[in-house]
């Protein structure tokens, strides 16, 4: 079937955005590119491809299928899946090398089971644990994470490659944001203690999004995250206002362009509506 609209994927733009990444993140700090839902519609294969040619071995993905299609394709770097998945997914979490991220002890506990039963010899599997610091999705609070790290810890096959947690307000730079960000960051950085303290390495640390990327390189810890800004775009137009106030050199270009073909023009009178719910009206005519 022909259509009249057609995608355009710019693979120089996407490149020339994860190199811009690259040099604001340095050379310290790892890059988890996140390619969930296909990429953000920019196709996850092909930007991870490229990513990998610039040397990142890491992506984030939202589902199980996401990283088997991923797989299928001929992806060997780490698949990190930022979801929880059902009992039903655990064969193709393990026999596809997918890193879970963790948390609660009744699911630690059914993938240790899982592992137990999947693994014949002394194979290690990585897991990430979650921390809930106040985002209100995933992950245990942080007082929990020694606990778990350690329950993680004495599995046969599991061990912490990472822990994580995930901003609720980080793209935003009023006062009250920027002191809710630092509340999470205190949070991560208990719940980093607590697990350090069990005497337990809580492998690669990791809280930041793309506005974290690119705004506060003060808590990068070991990795960063970057989604939309990988694609051309900021996380909002505040965020792109302050790296200029800050001199930050930092410049993204879309990667996609969206073409159709014109089937109506309409002329309209000034204070005609359009569409469902009167979405728009005319200021003038139109």
């Amino acid at each position: 079937m022909k259509r009249c609209s057609k995608a355009y994927i710019y693979k120089d733009n996407l490149k020339y955005n994860i190199q811009q990444i690259q040099k604001v993140v340095g050379n310290n700090t790892d890059l988890c590119i996140a390619i969930k839902a296909d990429g953000y519609g920019n196709n996850a294969f092909l930007t991870a491809s490229i990513a990998q040619s610039l040397g990142i071995n890491k992506f984030a993905i939202a589902t199980v299928d996401e990283a088997i299609e991923l797989r299928k394709q001929g992806i060997k770097s780490e698949l990190i899946l930022l979801s929880l998945c059902v009992e039903e997914e655990f064969e193709d979490l393990f026999s596809y090398r997918i890193t879970p991220l963790v948390f609660s002890n009744e699911y630690i506990d059914l993938l240790i089971s899982y592992s137990d039963k999947f693994f014949k010899n002394n194979e290690k599997f990585p897991v990430h644990l979650a921390i809930d610091t106040g985002m209100g999705r995933i992950g245990c609070y942080p007082e929990e994470a020694g606990e778990q790290a350690k329950l993680i810890n004495n599995s046969k096959h599991l061990f912490i490659e990472g822990t994580c947690t995930h901003f609720a307000t980080s793209d935003g730079i009023s006062e009250e944001s920027i002191e809710f960000t630092n509340v999470q960051i205190n949070n991560f950085k208990k719940a980093i203690q607590n697990i350090n303290e069990m005497g337990i390495n809580p492998g690669i640390c990791h809280c930041g999004s793309s506005a974290i990327a690119i705004t506060r390189k003060d808590v990068h810890f070991d990795m960063v995250r970057p989604g939309i800004i990988t694609y051309g775009y900021y996380p909002d137009e505040i965020t792109k206002e302050y790296l200029k106030s800050k001199n930050i050199d930092f410049d993204l270009k879309p990667v996609m362009s969206l073409e159709t073909k014109i089937v109506a023009i309409r002329h309209f009178l000034k204070g005609k509506s359009i569409s469902y719910g009167r979405t728009w009206i005319c200021d003038n005519d139109t």
